[in-house]
């Protein structure tokens, strides 16, 4: 790997980790309208990508529910990837093309022709001075982005026929790990992600999208947006998303149901989820009001979900939007 941002990781003589992320694909626009359908579809602003830019943002139903979460990184000049949870590409990419008919641009499931890797290391990347969340290059057929602030987390999107080849130089020359060790690194920065179980399940600031970048307040209409915009405004969010964590094993389902003590009624559900040591951890939405009394998984009387402290403060999020 020539890039000169590698070569300084190099040099400061950290352990770096990689992993190729199978749970990660990708949808495939081009086309000379791909930006103008994108930009009256989704909740962020388009207009921002860059070939050294990506973009964060969601796509929602017109009742504001969310239908994929994604990073948008171009390809070439004609044609855009929107990175996002492989579970629900088939999906997304069939309620986009209802209306991407319309347009001088086309969509579709391209996670068989991509592949999915992510670097990090565990120690602040003074190296990565100039480089900012969402920077995005690109390093001979790898297509990279930083996805935090810190210049410690950067993940990739590579044409599938050369991903032995990545694999093989990230072997040589970084530690390997798992996949399942990233998703407790984007689970711990609080980034919740919309899986196949959750899909129309939240609005975005239930995910605290409006927290981390996915959603713009300035860009105009887009598909869902008076939902979002009257939340943001004129609302009440009672169930925003927390960082927790269970003393079991093995990770609980995206979509499960939380209960308080003694209330069958759920008080929330889980976004994602990963093993940690002998315990798992855990993005989940749930109802502020439950959280005094207690929350169990799947259950009343199921595992009782120890509260976290996420990177970013809800503050207001918690009654006002």
């Amino acid at each position: 790997m020539a890039d000169k941002l590698w070569r300084s990781i190099y040099s400061c003589a950290v352990t770096i980790y990689f992993a190729q992320l199978p749970h990660r694909g990708a949808l495939l626009i081009n086309g000379p309208d791909r930006s103008k359908f994108l930009q009256g579809q989704t909740t962020c602003d388009v207009s921002a990508v860059t070939d050294k830019t990506a973009v964060q943002g969601a796509y929602c139903t017109p009742q504001g529910r969310l239908v994929c979460d994604f990073r948008i990184l171009c390809d070439t000049e004609d044609s855009w990837l929107l990175q996002m949870d492989r579970s629900i590409c088939a999906h997304a990419a069939a309620a986009f093309g209802k209306y991407i008919v319309f347009s001088k641009a086309e969509i579709a499931d391209a996670s068989d022709q991509w592949s999915s890797f992510a670097v990090w290391t565990d120690t602040p990347g003074e190296w990565a001075s100039g480089w900012e969340l969402n920077g995005q290059w690109q390093d001979g057929h790898a297509r990279w982005v930083q996805t935090d602030n810190e210049g410690q987390r950067f993940e990739c999107l590579v044409p599938t026929k050369h991903a032995a080849e990545l694999h093989a130089a990230l072997t040589a020359e970084m530690t390997p790990a798992s996949a399942e060790e990233w998703q407790l690194l984007e689970i711990s920065a609080g980034i919740g992600h919309v899986e196949a179980a959750t899909i129309e399940e939240f609005i975005p600031q239930m995910l605290n999208y409006q927290l981390t970048g996915h959603i713009s307040f300035t860009k105009g209409c887009y598909t869902g947006q008076e939902v979002v915009a009257r939340m943001h405004y004129r609302g009440k969010l009672k169930r925003p998303m927390y960082l927790a964590s269970f003393d079991q094993t093995s990770p609980p389902a995206a979509g499960s149901p939380l209960y308080a003590a003694g209330n069958e009624q759920s008080v929330g559900n889980i976004v994602n989820a990963a093993a940690l040591g002998d315990g798992c951890m855990v993005l989940a939405v749930i109802t502020t009001k439950a959280l005094d009394g207690g929350v169990h998984l799947n259950d009343p009387a199921g595992p009782l979900l120890s509260l976290g402290e996420l990177p970013y403060s809800l503050g207001a999020t918690d009654s006002e939007n």
